[in-house]
């Protein structure tokens, strides 16, 4: 085959990566995978960095203090998590939906999204840039 031509390679799929996306009213979405990686849990602490801009979610038990339900998102295994508390805890707001580019999950099981690393996602009006 010629040099001129790149191959593209073949991914493992959209879905085998960690996502994660909020929007302005709070809600966090994460794909099948990421609830996996968490231990699929049913309730998940909240967490968040200040000085990092980074909301951390770490699975928990239906009996820890201030543990949210994660409930069901779709028909291939989504979560969704009701955050609206932290964004106004932690006066974040945020001017249309974003996607975390690069989620992680640490050594302590703790996902972490950080706000400085997003994009719009395709629903978003895309008008300007986060703050963050």
């Amino acid at each position: 085959m010629d040099e001129k031509w790149d191959i593209t390679p073949k991914s493992s799929g959209r879905w085998s990566k960690l996502y994660a996306s909020i929007n302005p009213e709070g809600e966090i979405r994460i794909c099948r995978r990421s609830h996996e990686l968490l231990g699929s849990p049913e309730f998940v602490l909240l967490l968040y960095n200040p000085r990092e801009k980074t909301i951390g979610i770490h699975a928990a038990g239906p009996d820890t203090a201030n543990a949210f339900r994660n409930g069901r998102r779709g028909r291939h295994g989504g979560r969704e998590i009701r955050a609206h508390q932290l964004l106004q805890r932690h006066r974040i707001e945020l001017p249309y939906a974003i996607r975390f580019v690069m989620p992680d999950l640490d050594e302590e099981r703790i996902l972490n999204l950080d706000l400085r690393k997003t994009i719009p996602t395709k629903v978003s009006d895309r008008k300007s840039d986060m703050p963050f």
